[in-house]
């Protein structure tokens, strides 16, 4: 009790704590105790989790994405941000069929990727492997053969009704056993006749083979025999065309031949050629010895062929009048206007000709020199009658057919509407373009592929200015290389006009005779249509080789500089408008970027960006490159993998596309990145929610490398056509990147996050 001045009694309200017993005042202590220790674990936990997420894995926040998608360039439908459109929910399915998610992706990235692949999928009889190319380009068969099967709305437009005729004479299986034998052994007359028919009664005195491949080019056959012309952008000046003499063009059995005479699958070559000749009449024991030097003379053709000394050169761009002071045994005017054939254009000894192959030139000259009129002329009879076989009687198919199976290992036929598929989409490729991009490309497509490559483009430039193996003048040449690239996509507006398809075929007429006579006649006017490029004043104007329809593959042309995108790989797995745009930039982007690397990699450095030859990277850049490179094929353990594909790494032209894989794939991760900051983050995709989007954009790049080889193809086949198996090529490239680690979260020493990387983009 308390008192006041006056001895007043003064009572006081006590404190609020004192007014508290002994055990609350203790409940509420540990109370404040425990809320500041949840605050702080509260706090602690998410200061952890906010260290651990490392920006440079996943620079972009989705905190209020949907504020993002008001301006989204494709049409989707949205629940819950699940992108519920066809595109993604089929995406979603073939990712998941053709993963392995029991491997784990810092291990075996490909067999990650691709083990599904390459479980589920097996190569069919006619093919040596199956990828996500030859899958599209199969739906892209069956695709062509819906718009030619199609009946005609415009039967008066003669393109179309072109090729709807071709095609159904090619379906007609009965027309070919009536007069085609006799159709050839006339021409075969007409052309000088065939030795091993003919017998003792071929006369070699009228036989001159120079005359016999200008017939051969009336005739509507291959002129390739002994020597190719070609037609080409001038490499010192591309607003004129220029002529390439180049080796002879032997085909698929050049390979055979190479092994000799005494090889398994040389043989059945040589068996062939004899059975056919049984076929057209010739004598069983004299067609045998006959052919046999008909045989020899092709193996050594192949052999001055493929000699080292014949590789192509670059630069032997001479006159007529020097070719033919070079190379005397041959009347060269005479020979390039009678194989030229064009109305209104002579050949002159000043013009300019390019020589790929001197070397080969010289010995072909001794070849020929050696070689007598008969075996000659037996060699030529038989080229025209082999390529003539495919459009015969059933017999001389069936023949054909046996002999594909014994050298090359096919064991499926082609179905009949396969070939006439190809047969007019390679014959009459304009018209068949047009019904293709009308019935299956969206006009809108285009503008998307060119905002894709824009940016793809973009980002490559930036990585050509951080390159430590360019010197700045060689940087700022292939700056302005990789700027001045063209780009065709799909294709062109005048593409699609009628009236330009009629103008083109208006000289075109099929006779009504037989399969083979329409053939040739469809030869004879392409051959026409090709040395007319001789006329042309500006030829790097003209899109119509651009034009192809029956190709998947995105390709580069370095002496155009030009980027060509069929429309044939606008969908399926590697492109779709509605997919999410870390699928189309981690597959078709990848891609894109892949062919973009080629305008100035090492090959394209000897052509400028208007397709002249210039070497424009210095010898500094050169020694640097080359220096640079050879970390490719030591910077991971190979020994994992078989040795077969082991021996198939080290050739420099599949290194060559191992360098452009890297900088495409970087380009087009860093394009995509440019993507989101424009339009925001993506939604997720139907049972692939557990991956990112970054994370996505990888095995969608993964996937279009997905190969399924034939033992028989790595064996035989792979020595010969130099390539990188698709596990190195997903290997060197992914495992080469700082950002596939970092979206993956590779441990260093990881195979997919090497503690030695191979940079070199």
């Amino acid at each position: 009790m308390d008192y006041d001045g006056a001895n007043h009694v003064v009572i006081k309200n006590p404190q609020w704590w004192d007014r508290r017993t002994n055990l609350e005042r203790r409940i509420m202590v540990v109370s404040i105790v425990l809320f500041i220790l949840a605050v702080a674990l509260v706090l602690g936990i998410t200061i952890i989790l906010l260290l651990q997420q490392d920006t440079e894995f996943y620079p972009y926040s989705y905190e209020g994405e949907m504020d993002f998608f008001q301006e989204r360039p494709t049409v989707l439908r949205e629940t819950d941000s699940v992108c519920l459109a066809p595109g993604c929910i089929h995406a979603a399915s073939m990712i998941l069929k053709n993963m392995d998610r029991s491997v784990d992706p810092c291990d075996d990235f490909y067999h990650f990727a691709c083990g599904g692949f390459l479980n589920q999928t097996s190569v069919s009889g006619g093919d040596s492997y199956v990828d996500p190319f030859t899958i599209a380009n199969q739906e892209l068969q069956e695709q062509l053969r819906a718009v030619i099967e199609e009946p005609l709305k415009r039967r008066h437009e003669k393109p179309f009704s072109l090729l709807k005729r071709l095609y159904d004479i090619c379906m007609d299986t009965t027309s070919a056993e009536t007069h085609s034998l006799q159709l050839i052994q006339n021409l075969l007359q007409s052309l000088g006749g065939w030795p091993v028919l003919d017998q003792e009664s071929w006369n070699e005195q009228y036989f001159d083979w120079k005359d016999s491949i200008y017939k051969f080019r009336r005739a509507g056959y291959d002129v390739n025999s002994f020597l190719t012309i070609e037609i080409v952008a001038d490499q010192t000046n591309a607003s004129r065309n220029i002529f390439i003499i180049d080796r002879a063009q032997l085909g698929a059995e050049e390979q055979l031949l190479l092994r000799g005479p005494d090889d398994e699958k040389a043989g059945a070559y040589f068996s062939y050629m004899v059975d056919v000749s049984l076929q057209f009449g010739a004598n069983l024991t004299f067609a045998g010895s006959e052919l046999r030097s008909t045989f020899e003379f092709e193996i050594a053709l192949a052999k001055i062929s493929n000699i080292l000394g014949a590789e192509p050169g670059l630069h032997q761009t001479i006159s007529i009048a020097e070719l033919q002071r070079r190379y005397p045994s041959f009347n060269w005017i005479e020979y390039i206007n009678g194989v030229v054939d064009a109305v209104d254009y002579t050949v002159l000894l000043d013009d300019q000709v390019i020589i790929r192959s001197p070397f080969y030139l010289t010995e072909l000259e001794n070849l020929l020199q050696w070689t007598s009129k008969r075996v000659l002329a037996n060699y030529m009879m038989w080229r025209a009658v082999k390529s003539s076989v495919q459009f015969l009687t059933e017999s001389l198919r069936n023949r054909r057919f046996d002999y594909f199976q014994e050298a090359f290992g096919i064991t499926d036929r082609m179905p009949r509407w396969k070939e006439c598929v190809n047969v007019v989409t390679k014959g009459i490729p304009f018209a068949v373009g047009v019904l293709y991009v009308q019935r299956y490309v969206d006009e809108d497509t285009k503008e998307v592929i060119y905002e894709m490559v824009a940016s793809i483009r973009s980002q490559f430039m930036e990585m050509i200015k951080l390159v430590d193996w360019m010197d700045d003048v060689t940087k700022m040449n292939a700056l302005d290389k990789a700027d001045s690239l063209t780009v065709h996509t799909a294709y062109s507006d005048e593409f699609l006009s009628v009236k330009r398809l009629e103008q083109y075929y208006a000289e075109l007429e099929f006779p009504r005779e037989n399969y083979l006579a329409c053939i040739l006649t469809l030869n004879l006017f392409e051959r026409d249509k090709y040395f007319q490029r001789l006329r042309w004043a500006q030829p790097q104007d003209n899109r119509e080789e651009d034009l192809y329809t029956n190709v998947v593959h995105p390709f580069y042309e370095a002496n155009r500089n030009i980027l060509n995108i069929p429309s044939g790989i606008l969908q399926g797995n590697f492109f779709g408008a509605d997919k999410p745009q870390c699928l189309n930039y981690g597959s078709l982007g990848y891609l894109i970027g892949h062919e973009i690397a080629h305008s100035i990699d090492s090959t394209a450095r000897h052509f400028d960006k208007n397709g002249k030859v210039v070497e424009w990277w210095t010898e500094h850049t050169k020694r640097a490159y080359k220096q640079k490179i050879h970390c490719i094929s030591r910077s991971h353990k190979f020994s994992q993998t078989s040795p077969e594909l082991q021996s198939l790494q080290s050739d420099e032209e599949a290194r060559e596309c191992n360098v452009a894989d890297g900088a495409g794939l970087k380009a087009a991760y860093l394009a995509y990145h440019v993507w989101v900051e424009r339009f925001g983050h993506e939604y997720q995709i139907p049972s692939l929610n557990f991956f990112s989007p970054l994370q996505l954009f990888w095995i969608s790049a993964a996937q279009t490398q997905c190969t399924k080889y034939t033992q028989e193809f790595i064996r035989d086949e792979g020595y010969v056509a130099p390539f990188t198996p698709a596990y190195f090529q997903i290997l060197n490239s992914f495992a080469n990147n700082e950002f596939f680690a970092r979206d993956f979260r590779c441990p260093i020493g990881s195979t997919m996050y090497p503690a030695n990387r191979c940079k070199i983009w």
